[in-house]
């Protein structure tokens, strides 16, 4: 268990064309706010490095643009948080086309679009 943990998420190891992304949440919650996309962002990163042998896994959260400015309330407010933490590699907002590609190691969501996602 991680300490500072509100609630679990689900995490989908997903293919890609550079090896395994991992993304969370895909279908546990719903209903997230920032603080829960900055825990998975966490938890995330813990995964990527015990169980895929990231050493410095990359991040991303999974928005309609590439762009800070673009998204829903919940993951404007993410992004400023993500990009301030020194205990990850936040590369910024990636698109769905993006996933494939393997262009991070992590993908953060909130658990619905994760799960259309999928």
């Amino acid at each position: 268990r991680i300490k500072g943990i509100d609630r679990p998420v689900i995490a989908t190891p997903m293919p890609t064309v550079s090896g395994i992304t991992v993304m969370l949440d895909s279908g546990a919650n719903s209903n997230s706010k920032p603080k829960h996309l900055v825990q998975g962002a966490l938890m995330g990163s813990e995964y990527a490095k015990l169980l895929l042998g990231k050493e410095n896994p990359t991040v991303g959260l999974l928005n309609i643009g590439e762009e800070a400015t673009k998204g829903n309330d919940v993951v404007l407010a993410t992004y400023p948080i993500l990009e301030g933490m020194k205990t990850i590699n936040f590369k910024g907002n990636i698109e769905g086309r993006d996933i494939p590609k393997g262009a991070v190691d992590v993908v953060v969501c909130d658990g619905f679009v994760g799960n259309v996602v999928l």
